[in-house]
């Protein structure tokens, strides 16, 4: 299941990023992937990129749904990746899939919309709020509705092209250079007041 090679991802695919934790709700995902398919989209695949611990309880009862639901040939696991390999993954997926349960931040949604990607992903905490109106929001714990946000995204290219809008400019709010300008007028607003 695992795929070390970014060679072997195959195009169309969902995309997901992160570690492999239970609180990514990476199970979800592939339920989702799964009905996905069901509704005659055989072709599509869904990489989940993160580092793969195949001792981890959780990672045991991911490799045994992926199984379970005939899916062996169409979720790759990539481990570990470079930056530049990233990079590729993000530009060629259809969409990122993050129904994440709980996030300090989410860095992987930004990223995504950061190069044009558009993004489905929780309703809940962080990633509603960094997501701002730049992303479709699911109740992360249905699967139906999160499949049905996957179809909807293929489906409907004016949606695609607005959330890739959307989503660029929602990214632009949070680059290093504004964020480096915001310390800077701090750092010599805090000057001129001490």
């Amino acid at each position: 299941i695992i795929e070390e090679s970014v060679a072997g991802v195959r195009k169309p695919y969902f995309l997901h990023v992160g570690t492999i934790k239970e609180r990514k709700n990476i199970l979800t995902a592939v339920k989702a992937f799964s009905l996905f398919r069901e509704g005659g989209k055989n072709d599509f695949n869904l990489v989940i990129v993160g580092k793969v611990n195949p001792e981890s309880p959780y990672v045991k009862k991911l490799f045994e749904l992926v199984e379970e639901l005939g899916l062996k040939d169409s979720v790759i696991f990539t481990g570990h990746i470079t930056d530049g390999q990233m990079s590729n993954i993000y530009h060629h997926a259809r969409a990122l899939l993050f129904p994440s349960l709980l996030e300090g931040f989410g860095f992987p949604v930004l990223e995504a919309m950061n190069c044009g990607l558009p993004v489905i992903t929780s309703d809940r905490g962080s990633l509603a709020e960094i997501s701002h109106g730049a992303a479709i929001l699911v109740d992360p714990l249905n699967a139906g509705e999160l499949a049905a946000a996957m179809k909807k995204i293929i489906e409907d290219q004016e949606l695609r092209m607005n959330l890739v809008v959307k989503g660029r400019g929602r990214a632009e709010q949070f680059s290093w250079t504004k964020t480096a300008r915001e310390l800077e007028q701090l750092i010599f607003r805090d000057s001129i007041i001490g």
